[in-house]
């Protein structure tokens, strides 16, 4: 699945959160962070950690199908 790149990114700055902070957060690497922000695939796992950190659902940072 992809995350879309402009809404985690407009999450994070509204929660004041770093990729490094994110990374922490999730237990996750900051690449992998990093990577999830620049719009490449990840797992769901990844995007539900993602979002559990951010405090929303999972449909609310995933990328609209095209």
């Amino acid at each position: 699945m992809r995350i879309d790149r402009v809404k985690l990114i407009a999450t994070m700055a509204k929660r004041d959160i770093t990729c490094t902070r994110l990374a922490k957060l999730t237990g996750m690497s900051r690449s992998t962070i990093t990577s999830a922000r620049s719009g490449k695939s990840c797992t769901y796992e990844t995007a539900r950690l993602i979002a559990g950190a951010l405090r929303v659902d999972v449909e609310d940072l995933q990328e609209e199908a095209k």
